[in-house]
């Protein structure tokens, strides 16, 4: 469950973080300079770090429910804190305060995107399937999508080849 997730981050725990979250807590711009300035945890100020949630009061009882629920459910709720927190996640612009994952999650995988049209070609076909079963053949993750298509492709052949794949899910492990 999450509760053997909660590891501290300057002035916060999972449970604070998600709440201040469903609060509307604008802090992705200050966490990423935070993380990318390597700042100690006695000099952070947290009033700064979630400026919009300051003048709402926290539910935290309505965030550990949502934890508990997520977790009830069979998804791992990951922190951008936590050290198993993928390291490309923390260099993107806009990096994800959150991660829900299924299986096993590493924090340094080195992963190619193969992706493309959910209508391919028979070309198009063999060639994602080369480049998935050459990538996994050297034990580099195939991260893509779960659209019909070439991201289907992509994982198929990694997965017989007896490699890795990432899906990414772009509408959230909640829809359907």
């Amino acid at each position: 469950g999450y509760s053997a997730r909660m590891e501290r981050w300057p002035g916060t725990d999972l449970i604070e973080l998600v709440a201040r979250l469903r609060a509307g807590a604008g802090f992705l711009s200050v966490a990423r300079e935070m993380l990318d300035a390597e700042a100690e945890a006695s000099a952070i100020d947290d009033d700064a770090l979630f400026p919009a949630a300051e003048a709402q009061s926290l539910d935290r009882v309505a965030a550990e429910a949502e934890l508990l629920a997520w977790s009830a459910s069979g998804y791992r709720v990951t922190p951008f804190w936590d050290v198993e927190f993928p390291m490309q996640l923390r260099e993107i612009h806009e990096m994800p305060p959150l991660i829900w994952t299924r299986g096993t999650l590493l924090a340094r995988d080195d992963g190619v995107c193969v992706v493309g049209t959910r209508n391919p070609s028979a070309k198009g076909r063999a060639y994602a399937a080369t480049v998935a079963t050459g990538l996994a053949n050297r034990n580099i993750t195939v991260v893509s999508g779960l659209a019909a298509g070439i991201d289907t492709v992509a994982h198929t052949a990694a997965l017989d080849a007896g490699g890795r794949t990432v899906a990414v899910i772009g509408t959230g492990i909640a829809q359907t």
